[in-house]
């Protein structure tokens, strides 16, 4: 994995949740759709978002969603 992408994708995904592009408690964008619009592979999404979770700005819900 690309520690430079994955640290990118975690800081514009950061600014966005920061920007309230989502609201507290809305499902974010599945990861496919990350992956297209990062253009990354699934796991450099992956990694941004156990980021954001280990820094408790997101909660993975199995079966829900981010």
């Amino acid at each position: 994995m690309n520690l430079k992408k994955k640290q990118q994708v975690y800081d514009d995904l950061l600014k966005r949740i920061k920007a309230e592009e989502w609201l507290y408690g809305a499902k974010m964008p599945s990861i496919a759709i990350l992956e297209k619009e990062y253009k990354v592979s699934r796991i450099t999404i992956v990694g941004a978002l156990k980021l954001l979770k280990e820094s408790e700005y997101i909660e993975q819900k199995r079966g829900s969603g981010t």
